[in-house]
């Protein structure tokens, strides 16, 4: 009886360590700590790549500033999200001007969390909690 006592508490420490690993692990990966979510930064310019993947997707915009081109990496929501709110890998094309309200990198780099999407025909979409909220940005 002392054994089947003993092998269910290390059991249960076992699942219990295995679990806590796996909730850090899990809300490392939806950290938006790297984002100034207090900040909206609207970009302009033209599509170099739409990266429509799990777990997330990749918008990278070439922005012309003076004579220099920066390329700047927003991070969209997943997929079957992205899906939902009506867009697909033929959204966006390379090529395409576009505007972008985002929620800025904090060191700087040229890139932040997508917050909305202004295409040339006007349509838009909106992604995320309104900036300056306390709540994670639920991503689409």
């Amino acid at each position: 009886m002392r054994n089947s006592v003993k092998r269910a508490g290390l059991a249960a420490a076992v699942v219990g360590v295995v679990a806590l690993g796996w909730a850090a692990t899990a809300s490392a990966h939806h950290s938006f700590s790297m984002f100034d979510t207090n900040k909206t930064v609207s970009i302009t310019g033209v599509v170099r790549a739409w990266e429509m993947v799990n777990p997330h997707a990749y918008l990278w915009v070439n922005v012309r500033k003076g004579d220099e081109v920066q390329v700047w990496g927003i991070e969209g929501g997943a997929p079957a999200g992205l899906v939902r709110a009506g867009m697909t890998k033929a959204t966006i094309k390379p090529g395409d001007p576009i505007t972008v309200e985002l929620s800025p990198m904090k060191d700087g780099r040229e890139g932040g969390m997508m917050r909305k999407l202004i295409l040339t025909n006007g349509k838009t979409f909106t992604f995320g909690a309104p900036p300056g909220s306390t709540a994670k940005p639920p991503m689409p």
